[in-house]
């Protein structure tokens, strides 16, 4: 036996999956608005068990609707006082005065007027003594169309709809009991005439409800063969559109989704039951077909490509990127009055529209739109300046936090204008700055290890010359004796150049902040009183004289001691070589606030003809002549330590007085 192809499968699928669908869909279109349903749908009943169709004829909106609310307006005719016109009451009675099936019994309680085809005397006579299957208890007291209906028993509430009453319900002395029979029976006279009705609205109503009741088996059955359908048709991996059709995809998609919605629309119309299965049928065979063509590119978005939106979208983005390459050229002030003339002309448009046009005719109308369009472009106009002045401000806020130092801020950037640009150039500005301090801090950090490797270098032959510059200086007989004075020499320079290198290693350090430091509370004024006593010797010989200035109290900072040891002697020092000898040296300690100041004065021996900033600068010495052996690096050395310790280190120079301040604060 031949296998059957895949491919053919999924034709059949799609075939049986779209006509039962249709089968289905036209179905539950019948069953909400054909004519079989509105015969048999419940009425409208207050308390029911929500069902979608009534199985009993007294329950359905075909009685309530089409018949009982007819023959009781007939019926409150024959008696309301509502009815003014007696020949209309002679009229109503005519008519019910031959109907037998229907028992019925009314009571005008104002005027005590019974009207009723029975033999009871009263409303309660009437309920107790006749009998049928379906009974009905209208009071017109309540106002709201409320009745009671007992059929068979079962007592149920429902609803009028009062508005077909013209007024009658409003009637509070009206009452209504009719009974109704199980099965209405033949009449061959004319003039039973609600007899007559009741029978063809019976008779209608039975051969409904089999149509109904076909209906949502052929739904239910249609439903689940469509459902079981799609899903095979679903699973077959077969393709049902070969490669060529592609080329298709050169057709908008639009195109092809314009004719599924005419379809649909069409599918959504009521029709008579074979052609809706046929439209259905077609707008689900569309759809299906349209799915699986899509189904068959590897990628979807070559679909989208050539369709009318995504042309249309490209169009747009570049006319928009033209336009914002183009507006920048454009000067502010321009916009600006091209944003004014173009108000103008919009508000003399809209009045020329508003006293021209006839619907405008009303003046307190007229003058309220005349007021509030030139309003609206008006607070529009001030929108945009109050923007733009608000980011102006963003821009003078962006710039004071960059010359501030915060060289990595950027201003954002908003719109297409003057503005746009100036903080793009003021971003731009702010990248070159912060490359450039990047650079100088690389450098910096190049010379610091170069300077650290060079010194590292150069200690062990250096120590290897002071050693054996010190043996020589052992030996006992040098000739000829100049040479001791040569070794002298030596001697004295290798520890000098010793010094240097120790001092040019310790900047190094310091600058680049690769040291490591011992915080603890310290007294500084007790490491001030060792360091001037350590450095006496240096200070003595230049013949100066300490003014010591302390709190009597301890006076408490964070700090490393052997830091501050160091900070203090390169002050000292600097102190002893560069004074002015038999001059008087002031240092002094300060607790203000929260802070602690250490003050050392000196006059100095020279003429201090340099600004304060560059004195603290490595190799810089305010000895110009170079006679001293100063190295040019203590200073710099006790900044850079006295900062890595989050303390301040201040130079003042006023004529020959040279002031160092130093600012920690208070543990």
């Amino acid at each position: 036996m031949k296998k059957i192809d895949n491919k053919f499968l999924k034709y059949i699928f799609l075939i049986i999956a779209s006509l039962a669908l249709a089968v289905f869909f036209t179905g539950v279109q019948e069953l909400k608005l054909g004519n079989a349903y509105q015969t048999v749908k419940p009425g409208n009943l207050i308390r029911n068990d929500k069902s979608i169709i009534s199985d009993n004829f007294y329950e359905s909106a075909k009685f309530e609707n089409e018949f009982l609310q007819n023959i009781v307006i007939t019926l409150t005719g024959s008696t309301s006082d509502k009815w003014s016109n007696e020949n209309d009451k002679n009229d109503a009675k005519e008519v019910l005065k031959d109907v037998n099936q229907i028992k019925f019994f009314i009571e005008n309680r104002k005027n005590n007027e019974i009207y009723t085809n029975t033999k009871s005397k009263s409303s309660d006579e009437f309920k107790s003594k006749e009998s049928g299957y379906c009974n009905i208890d209208i009071n017109f007291s309540n106002g709201e169309g409320l009745y009671i209906r007992n059929i068979n028993n079962a007592i149920k509430q429902a609803k009028f709809d009062t508005n077909r009453f013209n007024g009658l319900w409003d009637d509070d002395n009206l009452s209504i009991n009719m009974i109704y029979p199980k099965e209405p029976s033949e009449y061959s006279k004319d003039k039973y005439f609600y007899e007559g009705d009741l029978l063809n609205f019976y008779n209608d109503f039975k051969y409904n409800i089999n149509i109904v009741n076909d209906l949502i088996t052929t739904s239910i059955v249609s439903g689940a063969i469509g459902l079981l359908a799609l899903i095979l048709y679903s699973i077959n991996k077969s393709k049902l559109f070969k490669k060529q059709y592609l080329k298709l995809s050169k057709i908008p998609i639009e195109i092809y989704i314009g004719f599924i919605y005419i379809a649909g629309y069409y599918s959504s119309m009521y029709f008579s039951y074979i052609p809706s299965i046929t439209i259905k049928f077609a707008f689900i065979l569309l759809v299906l077909m349209f799915i699986s063509y899509v189904n068959t590119f590897n990628e979807k978005k070559n679909i989208l490509k050539n369709s009318l939106i995504a042309k249309l979208y490209s169009y747009t983005k570049k006319l928009g990127i033209n336009i914002k390459k183009n507006i920048k050229k454009i000067p502010l002030i321009s916009r600006l009055i091209i944003i004014g003339i173009s108000s103008i002309v919009v508000i003399s448009f809209v009045m020329l529209i508003l006293y021209t046009n006839w619907y405008w005719q009303n003046s307190k109308l007229t003058l309220v739109i005349c007021i509030l369009v030139p309003s609206c472009l008006i607070s529009f106009i001030v929108l945009y300046f109050i923007k733009q002045i608000i980011y102006i401000n963003e821009i003078i806020e962006g710039a004071d936090k960059i010359k501030n130092g915060e060289v990595n801020h950027k201003i954002e950037i908003k719109g297409n204008n003057n503005f746009t640009v100036l903080a793009e150039n003021i971003n731009n500005i702010s990248q070159g700055l912060d490359n450039a301090i990047e650079a100088k801090v690389k450098s910096e950090r190049m010379k610091s290890e170069l300077i650290t490797n060079v010194s590292h270098d150069l200690k062990t032959p250096l120590t290897a010359i002071i050693n054996y510059i010190g043996l020589i200086k052992k030996e006992e007989n040098i000739q000829p004796d100049y040479l001791k004075d040569y070794v002298n020499i030596l001697d004295k320079k290798s520890k000098r150049l010793k010094l240097l290198i120790d001092d040019l290693f310790e900047a190094s350090k310091a600058s680049s902040g690769n040291i490591s430091f011992n915080i603890e509370k310290l007294d500084i004024n007790q490491l001030l009183k060792q360091s001037i006593g350590e450095n006496e010797e240096k200070l003595t010989k230049s013949n100066l004289d300490i003014k010591l200035k302390l709190p009597e109290e301890k006076v408490y900072i964070n700090c490393d001691g052997k830091r501050m040891y160091r900070v203090f002697e390169n002050l000292l020092s600097n102190i002893s070589k560069y004074s002015l000898e038999n001059t008087r040296v002031y240092i002094e300690t300060k607790v203000v606030d929260d802070n602690v100041y250490i003050y050392m004065k000196n006059i100095a021996s020279y003429e201090l003809n340099f600004e304060a900033d560059e004195i603290s600068e490595r190799f810089k010495r305010g000895d110009l002549s170079r006679n001293t052996e100063g190295s040019g690096l203590g200073l710099a050395i006790a900044k850079d330590l006295v900062e890595l310790q989050q303390g301040e280190f201040n130079i003042e120079i006023e004529a020959d007085l040279f002031k160092v301040e130093l600012i920690f604060k208070k543990s």
